[in-house]
């Protein structure tokens, strides 16, 4: 043979033999289980096999959001050696890893794609579950106002978001010792530290975060250190201090009151804070009037808003003290007369000044020189019908309220002249203010008379009482605006003029005050058993500070719906103290009642209306019958029916719907007697957010009239509803429990459930309810789910408090090997149970072909948990099918792993090709022996295992299968182990079907090769085959090349394969 055409044999040889070159294989270990999580360095783990690796083999891995779509690169052209694998022989499946630094990718859901490569051929694996890699910490916030001071025990809610989910959170308080949990609850008084972080599922931890949870239910106490209480005292200041354990007292609370009027004198800056106790000493000028009785009370409360007692000091006040002496006394001479003016007295109890003259120097003040008594706010006067030319010497002295009067002043001279032409004073007028009257007007205007003689006039306006204008001429006309001018207490003098020289000076005082008090605050109500209402609230201060005409009274407004807008209709009362008593003649019993209350000042300006506070009527004697409305804290939009019902009847009755800042929106009226009521409303949903108001009036059986209302908030929106297991287009293994789950938010009233349901075919079938959702997350574990032939629709309803529902849907699959589904066409045709005895199981697994070192073990598996077969037989069009149903129950404590083994009688199967089933199974004997594997069975979950003939066939073979003979061909139960139970020979085929042809596939590759050669040589081929045991007789077979296959596959025809006995597995020649 020549050397080309030896050649040309060993290629075609080696063409044979690379056909039949193995594909390596991967399979993704890890991560690959459902629910994984992975942060910072994570290990990927794969197994390669590859029975004809050469030396270089790589692999490429890459992280996507869904698996084989190679979307991102973790490391390519890994090369997969020693260093990554537990061997390099890839011939046996080899562990490979790999370190991947997941920081680089974002977080999120993927699955891992292996990909391996060598010189001739490649194979990939993908994850089978995604896994989320999640590199970022959860944040949780807190829902308390830090730093603010609470007067009740109160509870701080930690609420943690992450976009993979929260696993926990943690808190401290005080530093003390960490616990877990949303709610933090705070019991006792104190400034207390509350740390907290969250971890998520990936085990990523927070940053600690702090806040401050400020307690304090201890009222302060208040001692008034002067005026000593019961004393009796010349002194004019007032001394107190406030003790609050916390050191926490509201500096803007505290008041004074004399003799139950607003201290004027008294701001919180005469206080300061020394270790949280707070003493306060000022000078009020109130006390004045002398051996008069005197009430001093301070009110105040802490930060918390817990009110001291009252203190109160009660004491005399003598007044001894003169005051002090009057200076800048000044004369100017006018035309028979002369005009004194001096600075004003400081004295706080001033009450008037003496005027003295004489025409002599020196002079005495007594009685006899006495020309003029001038009220304290004047501090000027003009002595007419004087002698032109005289001199005259004047003194002038301050006088307070008990008569206590000071020391004279300097003494001044002056004599009249005719200079001025006997000019006389102006008479001033304004026709926008009266002289020394507050009032709200900042536009003062003056007009006076003329003066005979005067030629023009001389004016200032100033801050100045006693201001004496030059002798230039500002106007020859009689009248001045000075423009706006800002709060205070302003004067305009005005003098005439004749030939440079003026007379007297004329005065008009103007006080002007357009600012109104401050906002009442802290006003509480109590409800009496009279009837009546007490209120009472913080004394409120002017405004502008020192500019004021100071608080004169407070107006209470009532009204018997809340967020009312007062008006004089509403006006209860006027009180000048900070308390009031609604003396209930007009309440009436169990109706509430809202009250608002502002400050009004001397000049008429009204103060910010107070917050508003409500409380029930509790006046006797007034309607027998109480009503309860048919809804709870909400209300949702369109048609809102709303009912009442009373345990008597009522009359008159009147419903009506009104939403605060919109007015009411219906009234309706029913004529009738009756317990029981409804009306019908249309609420807007643009009045999401707000608080409606359902009232309802009626009269009792004697007449009484009577009131209720319900005040529900609207929402208008419904829940948002997004399905987080399963997913969209999931397949379900409808053997097991199924979970369900969806992510609801609700920005109004707060979800109050929500509702899943499955589409029957025929309609939705509730699967329950679940009320208590965490963070947002609702479920529910059911194994009621029945499949229709097109899938499974899911549905879950949501409704919130307010009863508005949203819904979504999602569409899934279901796998097949869990159910037997009908199809519209479908009907069953026949089913059979199988029932085995207790006693028998021992022989009846042993004779079922399991080893004897296994039956102990399977037969307590047997009897500890639920273990069945039925047989289903569906009839279609006078077609029929077969299925074998198991079911499986884990009836003890502990997560199992089983392995289930079917021994197939030839009569239901002939061999384990005719068995179908979307479960994987192995094939452990042809003649049929199946074993599923079961991993992960939890507590009392029920797992269904459907198998079934392939193909259909007849009405006879249907009846032969649902005979009872079936039942006995079943011999054996199905056969239950654990998962890591090893069989062994069980059910081992006495020749190995496998290695046969195994056998059969090398002698084709021969036959295959040899007659190439042969055929190169050009020869041809004599086959005689001896006859060989287990074979049959000897056969001689002359094959042509081109029907080798055939003939060979033919020379196989006529062997029967028998069993089994005891599971094992024969040939037999025939």
């Amino acid at each position: 043979m020549s050397h080309a055409k030896l050649f040309l044999c060993l290629f075609l040889l080696f063409g044979v033999l690379q056909v039949s070159a193995a594909v390596p294989s991967v399979s993704v270990v890890s991560p690959s289980a459902d629910g994984n999580y992975l942060k910072g360095t994570a290990g990927i783990v794969f197994t390669v096999l590859d029975s004809d690796a050469p030396a270089d083999i790589n692999a490429n891995i890459y992280y996507s959001s869904s698996a084989g779509a190679h979307t991102n690169a973790v490391q390519l052209n890994y090369a997969l050696n020693a260093s990554s694998c537990d061997g390099t022989d890839f011939t046996s499946t080899r562990t490979c890893s790999y370190s991947w630094n997941t920081t680089g990718a974002a977080d999120g859901n993927y699955f891992i794609d292996v990909n391996v490569v060598t010189s001739i051929d490649s194979a990939e694996d993908s994850s089978d579950n995604d896994f989320r890699v999640d590199n970022t910490a959860p944040s949780t916030s807190s829902d308390v106002n830090s730093g603010t001071w609470q007067k009740f025990d109160f509870t701080i809610t930690l609420t943690c978001t992450d976009s993979g989910g929260c696993s926990s959170t943690a808190y401290r308080v005080d530093s003390g010792a960490w616990s877990t949990g949303n709610s933090v609850s705070i019991t006792t008084d104190g400034n207390h530290q509350v740390d907290f972080n969250s971890t998520d599922l990936a085990r990523n931890v927070e940053s600690t975060k702090t806040v401050y949870a400020l307690r304090d239910t201890t009222i302060p106490t208040i001692s008034i250190s002067s005026p000593a209480n019961g004393s009796t005292t010349s002194g004019n200041t007032v001394a107190f201090d406030l003790n609050d354990a916390l050191g926490a007292v509201n500096l803007s609370s505290i008041a004074v009151d004399i003799n139950g009027t607003v201290s004027t004198a008294f701001s919180s800056s005469s206080c300061s804070a020394v270790n949280g106790q707070v003493h306060c000493s000022y000078t009020e000028t109130k006390f004045d009037t002398n051996s008069a009785d005197y009430n001093v009370a301070v009110r105040a409360s802490d930060k918390a808003g817990n009110k001291a007692a009252q203190a109160q000091s009660l004491f005399k006040y003598l007044d001894s003290a003169a005051p002090s002496q009057v200076t800048g006394f000044t004369s100017a001479s006018g035309n028979g007369q002369i005009q004194l003016s001096w600075t004003a007295n400081s004295a706080t109890d001033l009450n008037h000044y003496n005027v003295y003259m004489s025409t002599s120097s020196g002079f005495a003040t007594d009685g006899n020189t006495l020309i003029a008594v001038v009220a304290a706010g004047t501090n000027s006067y003009t002595k007419t019908g004087l002698s032109n030319g005289t001199t005259y010497y004047f003194k002038v002295s301050a006088e307070d309220k008990t008569g206590n009067e000071g020391a004279d002043s300097d003494q001044i001279n002056a004599a009249p002249t005719a200079g001025g032409s006997g000019l006389s004073s102006p008479s001033i007028s304004s026709s926008t203010h009266t002289h020394d009257s507050w009032s709200t007007n900042n536009l003062p205007s003056f007009s006076w008379g003329s003066v005979s003689g005067a030629d023009n006039y001389s004016y200032e306006f100033n801050q100045s009482s006693d201001s004496t204008p030059d002798t230039s001429s500002d106007t020859s006309g009689t009248s001045y605006s000075p423009g706006t001018k800002d709060d205070g207490i302003w004067y305009f003098h005005v003098r005439a003029c004749a030939s440079g020289s003026c007379g007297s000076t004329s005065h008009f005082t103007v006080k002007i005050d357009t600012t109104g008090p401050e906002q009442v605050t802290d006003l509480t109500i109590n409800a009496n058993a009279d009837g009546t209402m007490d209120l009472e609230w913080d004394s409120a201060s002017d405004r502008p500070s020192g500019n004021n005409s100071g608080v004169k009274e407070y107006w209470v407004y009532r009204d018997n719906e809340n967020d009312f807008s007062v008006s004089n209709t509403k006006r209860v009362g006027i009180t000048s103290s900070s308390n009031f008593t609604d003396d209930g003649s007009d309440l009436i019993k169990d109706v509430r009642y809202y009250y608002k209350v502002r400050a009004v000042d001397n000049a008429g300006n009204s103060g910010q209306i107070s917050a508003e506070v409500s409380a029930q009527a509790s006046k006797t004697g007034a309607c027998d019958f109480d009503v309860s409305f048919s809804f709870d804290e909400f209300v949702g939009s369109g048609k809102i029916t709303v009912g009442a019902s009373s345990n008597s009847s009522m009359s008159d009755i009147v419903f009506r719907l009104r939403v605060p800042g919109i007015g009411y929106l219906k009234e309706e009226s029913i004529d009738s007697s009756s317990r029981s009521v409804t009306a019908t409303y249309d609420v807007n949903s643009n009045f999401d957010g707000k608080t409606a108001e359902f009232s309802l009036s009626a009269k009792d059986n004697s007449g009484n009239e009577c009131f209720f209302r319900a005040t529900p908030k609207i929402d208008g929106k419904a829940p948002s509803v997004d399905w987080l297991s399963p997913l969209e287009e999931a397949e379900l293994d409808l053997s097991r429990e199924q979970s369900l789950e969806v992510s609801v938010t609700d920005e109004g009233s707060g979800v109050k459930e929500v509702e899943f349901f499955y589409d029957s075919g025929s309609g939705f079938v509730s699967l329950g309810k679940d009320s208590s959702g965490v963070s947002g997350k609702y479920s529910i574990e059911t194994s009621s789910i029945q499949a229709g032939e097109n899938g499974l629709k899911l549905k879950a309803v949501a409704t919130d408090n307010a009863g508005n529902e949203a819904e979504a849907e999602i569409q899934t699959s279901v796998e097949r090997a869990s159910i037997v589904v009908l199809t519209s066409n479908q009907k069953e045709y026949g089913s059979q149970s199988f029932n085995y005895s207790d006693a028998d199981i021992p022989t009846l697994l042993a004779d079922a072909g399991l080893q004897d070192s296994l039956i102990e073990e399977a037969e307590a598996l047997f009897n500890e948990n639920t273990v069945e077969r039925n047989l289903v037989v569906l009839e279609e069009n006078g077609t029929f099918t077969a299925s074998v149903i198991l079911i499986v129950r884990n009836n003890s404590a502990e997560t199992l792993d089983l392995q289930v083994v079917e021994v197939i009688p030839k009569e239901f199967a002939q061999k384990a090709s005719d068995i179908e089933s979307s479960r994987s199974f192995d094939v452990l004997n042809s003649d049929p022996v199946i074993k599923f594997l079961l991993e992960g069975i939890e507590p009392d979950e029920t797992i269904l295992i459907t198998y079934q003939l392939k193909g259909s066939f007849s009405q006879a073979k249907a009846d032969s299968i649902l005979s009872s003979s079936m039942t006995e061909k079943f011999a054996a139960p199905p056969i239950v182990l654990g998962a890591d139970s090893e069989l062994g020979d069980s059910f081992k085929e006495e020749t190995s079907l496998s290695g046969f042809l195994a056998l059969i596939a090398l002698i084709i590759v021969l036959l295959v090769a040899i007659i190439v050669l042969l055929a190169v040589l050009g020869g041809g081929l004599f086959l005689h085959q001896r006859k060989r045991q287990g074979f049959g007789a000897t056969t001689a077979l002359h094959y042509r090349r081109d029907d080798m296959f055939g003939k060979l596959k033919k020379a196989l025809e006529g062997q029967e394969v028998i069993g089994p006995k005891r599971g094992k597995f024969a040939w037999k020649g025939k």
